[in-house]
């Protein structure tokens, strides 16, 4: 698989921002493409606030791009430089400070999980007790990015 910044920019021509009019390209929606063997990352800046906007921005993107150069191109979620260039933090996520106690069926005890969206994900099982669950918790699952970082989502609202 080959391909250029300027095929990414080709395929970006194909999408609209919701209300916006014009496709991301002649909008200037687009502020940075960058390419790292078969990843893509691209930095979008849209006027619809909502989740659903940037919801259907990212799947279009993603569609676009494998559709029309290669369906093995990756678009991760989010990257570590990321937090600088949304100017977030990691502390900024709930599941930074707080857990849920969930009491599976037919589970002996209960379990501490760090995120209300990934009760079953072994990866954000934190022990069985609140003792046991102050440790960091590694945002490395795609609802991290899609909902919680991205779509600026709040369990607690």
């Amino acid at each position: 698989m080959s391909f250029k910044k300027q095929d990414i920019y080709k395929a970006l021509e194909t999408i609209t921002a919701p209300g916006e009019g014009k496709s991301l390209i002649e909008n200037k929606n687009v502020t940075n493409v960058v390419t790292f063997g078969n990843e893509v990352l691209i930095d979008v800046v849209i006027n619809n606030p909502t989740l659903q906007a940037k919801k259907k921005i990212e799947i279009e993107i993603t569609k676009a791009i494998k559709t029309t150069i290669d369906e093995k191109i990756d678009v991760p979620e989010i990257t570590t430089e990321c937090w600088g260039i949304l100017n977030k933090s990691p502390k900024d996520v709930m599941c930074a400070s707080s857990r849920m106690v969930v009491k599976r069926k037919g589970a002996k005890k209960p379990s501490v999980v760090a995120c209300t969206l990934l009760p079953y994900s072994k990866e954000f099982e934190m022990g069985n007790s609140l003792e046991e669950a102050e440790a960091s918790v590694k945002l490395n699952h795609p609802h991290c990015a899609k909902f919680c970082v991205l779509g600026g989502a709040s369990c607690s609202s």
